[in-house]
Protein backbone atom coordinates (compact mmCIF):
# COMPACT_ATOMS: atom_id res chain seq x y z
CA UNK A 1 0.00 0.00 0.00
CA UNK A 2 2.61 2.00 1.27
CA UNK A 3 4.80 1.62 -2.21
CA UNK A 4 2.07 2.45 -4.48
CA UNK A 5 1.23 5.35 -2.53
CA UNK A 6 5.22 6.18 -3.19
CA UNK A 7 4.17 5.33 -6.67
CA UNK A 8 1.30 7.81 -7.12
CA UNK A 9 3.26 10.79 -5.47
CA UNK A 10 6.31 9.58 -7.74
CA UNK A 11 3.57 9.78 -10.85
CA UNK A 12 2.19 12.75 -10.37
CA UNK A 13 5.38 15.09 -9.43
CA UNK A 14 6.50 13.82 -12.76
CA UNK A 15 3.45 14.96 -14.76
CA UNK A 16 4.02 18.20 -12.61
CA UNK A 17 7.18 18.83 -14.05
CA UNK A 18 6.61 17.39 -17.62
CA UNK A 19 3.89 20.00 -17.95
CA UNK A 20 5.77 22.71 -16.11
CA UNK A 21 8.54 21.89 -18.89
CA UNK A 22 6.09 22.03 -21.45
CA UNK A 23 4.59 25.31 -20.29
CA UNK A 24 8.35 26.98 -19.71
CA UNK A 25 9.31 25.65 -23.52
CA UNK A 26 5.88 27.50 -24.69
CA UNK A 27 6.72 30.45 -22.60
CA UNK A 28 10.35 30.45 -24.20
CA UNK A 29 9.22 30.07 -27.84
CA UNK A 30 6.66 32.88 -27.31
CA UNK A 31 9.67 35.28 -26.15
CA UNK A 32 11.60 33.98 -28.33
CA UNK A 33 9.39 35.08 -31.32
CA UNK A 34 9.05 38.48 -29.55
CA UNK A 35 12.79 38.99 -29.74
CA UNK A 36 13.06 37.71 -33.23
CA UNK A 37 10.04 39.56 -34.79
CA UNK A 38 8.74 42.19 -32.67
CA UNK A 39 11.77 43.57 -30.66
CA UNK A 40 13.75 44.65 -33.61
CA UNK A 41 11.08 46.92 -34.51
CA UNK A 42 11.27 48.71 -30.53
CA UNK A 43 15.12 48.73 -30.91
CA UNK A 44 15.25 52.14 -32.80
CA UNK A 45 12.92 54.00 -30.04
CA UNK A 46 14.93 52.83 -27.41
CA UNK A 47 18.43 53.38 -29.05
CA UNK A 48 17.20 57.03 -30.02
CA UNK A 49 15.96 57.21 -26.16
CA UNK A 50 19.31 56.06 -24.97
CA UNK A 51 21.24 58.25 -26.94
CA UNK A 52 19.06 61.25 -25.75
CA UNK A 53 19.53 60.44 -22.26
CA UNK A 54 23.64 59.64 -22.78
CA UNK A 55 23.99 62.91 -24.42
CA UNK A 56 22.34 65.01 -22.03
CA UNK A 57 24.56 63.47 -18.90
CA UNK A 58 27.22 63.62 -20.76
CA UNK A 59 26.96 67.65 -20.10
CA UNK A 60 27.50 67.35 -17.09
CA UNK A 61 30.10 64.89 -17.02
CA UNK A 62 33.66 65.26 -16.48
CA UNK A 63 36.60 62.67 -17.34
CA UNK A 64 39.86 62.27 -18.00
CA UNK A 65 39.14 60.73 -21.35
CA UNK A 66 38.11 63.29 -23.54
CA UNK A 67 38.25 61.34 -26.93
CA UNK A 68 36.19 58.86 -25.28
CA UNK A 69 33.74 61.49 -23.83
CA UNK A 70 34.05 63.20 -27.14
CA UNK A 71 33.58 59.66 -29.22
CA UNK A 72 30.26 58.24 -26.87
CA UNK A 73 28.57 61.97 -27.66
CA UNK A 74 29.60 61.84 -31.45
CA UNK A 75 27.54 58.18 -31.86
CA UNK A 76 24.94 59.92 -29.85
CA UNK A 77 24.33 62.92 -31.81
CA UNK A 78 24.59 60.55 -35.02
CA UNK A 79 22.22 58.35 -34.05
CA UNK A 80 19.95 60.86 -32.49
CA UNK A 81 19.81 63.00 -36.49
CA UNK A 82 19.84 59.72 -38.26
CA UNK A 83 16.35 60.39 -39.33
CA UNK A 84 16.51 63.72 -40.13
CA UNK A 85 19.65 62.81 -41.80
CA UNK A 86 17.87 60.33 -43.85
CA UNK A 87 14.91 63.32 -44.46
CA UNK A 88 17.25 65.59 -45.58
CA UNK A 89 18.38 62.89 -47.87
CA UNK A 90 15.73 61.74 -49.64
CA UNK A 91 14.52 65.25 -50.20
CA UNK A 92 17.54 66.29 -51.75
CA UNK A 93 17.67 63.28 -53.94
CA UNK A 94 14.09 63.79 -54.93
CA UNK A 95 14.92 67.14 -55.51
CA UNK A 96 17.81 66.61 -57.78
CA UNK A 97 16.15 63.55 -59.41
CA UNK A 98 12.56 65.45 -60.78
CA UNK A 99 10.93 62.88 -58.16
CA UNK A 100 12.90 60.19 -60.27
CA UNK A 101 14.43 59.02 -56.95
CA UNK A 102 11.25 58.53 -55.20
CA UNK A 103 9.54 56.64 -57.96
CA UNK A 104 12.22 54.52 -58.69
CA UNK A 105 11.89 53.54 -54.67
CA UNK A 106 8.19 53.20 -54.98
CA UNK A 107 8.30 51.13 -58.34
CA UNK A 108 9.93 47.95 -56.76
CA UNK A 109 7.87 46.43 -53.90
CA UNK A 110 11.33 45.01 -52.33
CA UNK A 111 13.58 47.81 -52.94
CA UNK A 112 10.87 49.92 -50.85
CA UNK A 113 10.54 47.50 -48.12
CA UNK A 114 14.66 47.29 -47.90
CA UNK A 115 15.16 50.90 -47.96
CA UNK A 116 12.56 51.51 -45.73
CA UNK A 117 13.91 48.97 -43.08
CA UNK A 118 17.44 50.64 -43.78
CA UNK A 119 16.36 53.67 -42.98
CA UNK A 120 14.47 52.86 -40.08
CA UNK A 121 17.32 50.49 -38.54
CA UNK A 122 20.26 53.47 -38.69
CA UNK A 123 19.59 54.25 -34.91
CA UNK A 124 20.51 50.44 -34.07
CA UNK A 125 23.28 49.89 -36.39
CA UNK A 126 25.23 53.17 -34.99
CA UNK A 127 24.15 52.48 -32.03
CA UNK A 128 25.91 48.54 -32.73
CA UNK A 129 29.10 50.84 -34.15
CA UNK A 130 28.91 52.68 -31.44
CA UNK A 131 28.98 50.01 -28.23
CA UNK A 132 31.85 48.12 -30.47
CA UNK A 133 34.33 51.35 -31.01
CA UNK A 134 33.63 51.91 -27.08
CA UNK A 135 34.62 48.64 -25.66
CA UNK A 136 37.45 48.58 -28.22
CA UNK A 137 38.48 52.13 -26.71
CA UNK A 138 38.41 50.69 -22.94
CA UNK A 139 40.16 47.83 -23.85
CA UNK A 140 42.99 50.06 -25.31
CA UNK A 141 42.98 52.72 -22.29
CA UNK A 142 42.37 49.77 -19.35
CA UNK A 143 46.02 47.73 -21.17
CA UNK A 144 47.90 51.46 -20.94
CA UNK A 145 46.68 51.76 -17.43
CA UNK A 146 48.05 48.22 -16.80
CA UNK A 147 51.59 49.12 -18.80
CA UNK A 148 51.81 52.43 -16.78
CA UNK A 149 51.30 50.28 -13.14
CA UNK A 150 53.58 47.60 -13.58
CA UNK A 151 56.10 49.82 -14.65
Amino acid sequence: MEQEQNYRESASETLRRSTQNEKSYFDAAMLSLYVVVLKIFTLPSKAVGNAIKGLTEAENQESDLPMLVYQKQLFEALIILAWPIWAVIILIATYQTDGYFLEEIFHEGWSFIAFCLAVYLTPVALAIVKEFTTIMLMIVLKLEEISRNTK
